[in-house]
């Protein structure tokens, strides 16, 4: 894949009402890039949904523009954009009788003709992906059969096989415990460089965050913050997260604590 860039210039981002603005924050000019695992984090309320929104198309910034590979996306066709970004979210599937290979083949509906069968090469690419997330004991299994870690790294599958140069999750350590957590970020981690794509996560893990990401984007009530995790802790931005708490980032054993 060629390298791929995602530029954010002058953007501002919230919602409007009846003409008048009711959230809204500004973004520094930002470039992500392929081979990058980046993570959105902030109090809960800051924007990291509302930004994550905006980069996929779902709701208008108020002000700027996000472009890839120098095109606007806002020009891109949903189709179009479906081959340059995909999303894995926080809620539960519904009921169905779709299996777990089900759910990974539907990421390459951006690909298939109105019929939606799958040919050779789709076939190929989705056995690949089964194989590199660890995912073929699970494959012919219900989906509802799958615990919540499971069902999470079969939805990254899902992404995987849509084959977009960006993926972005939403909270994809929501009710995953310690241990699967670590697990999530390390595939995360590995998954970025091996597949040359760029994940953006939004997460209260900021802990893993740190230690696992090339980039942070950090939500502060003082301002928005982009830089290497080192460069944001020489610039105590981790401890304005949550200043009127209290509380503060020890960088020495990598936690907040409260002062």
């Amino acid at each position: 894949m060629n390298p791929s860039k995602l530029d954010i210039q002058e953007l501002v981002i919230g919602y409007k009402k009846n003409n008048q603005t009711f959230f809204s924050t500004c973004l520094p000019n930002l470039t992500f890039e392929t081979s990058q695992l980046i993570a959105v984090i902030g109090a809960n309320g800051c924007g990291k949904s509302t930004f994550l929104k905006t980069i996929l198309n779902l709701i208008k910034p108020i002000s700027g523009n996000i472009s890839i590979n120098n095109i606007k996306i806002k020009n891109l066709s949903v189709k179009e954009l479906a081959q340059w970004q995909s999303v894995v979210l926080t809620e539960k599937l519904p009921p169905s009788n779709l299996t777990t290979k089900d759910i990974i083949s539907l990421g390459r509906s951006p690909y298939t003709p109105w019929h939606g069968y799958l040919n050779a090469f789709d076939e190929e690419k989705i056995e690949q992906v089964i194989t590199d997330l660890d995912l073929k004991s699970l494959a012919a299994k219900n989906h509802d059969e799958l615990s919540d870690g499971q069902l999470q790294r079969t939805l990254i599958a899902r992404a995987l096989v849509q084959d977009t140069p960006f993926i972005f999750l939403d909270e994809p350590t929501t009710f995953l415990d310690l241990s699967h957590q670590f697990q999530l970020f390390d595939l995360l981690k590995n998954m970025v460089h091996k597949n040359e794509k760029c994940v953006v996560c939004s997460t209260h893990a900021i802990d893993l965050a740190i230690t696992h990401c090339d980039y942070i984007l950090a939500f502060t009530p003082d301002g928005n913050f982009y830089g290497k995790p080192h460069e944001l802790i020489a610039q105590n931005v981790f401890d304005k997260l949550f200043a009127s708490m209290k509380i503060k980032y020890n960088a020495s054993i990598n936690k907040f604590i409260q002062v």
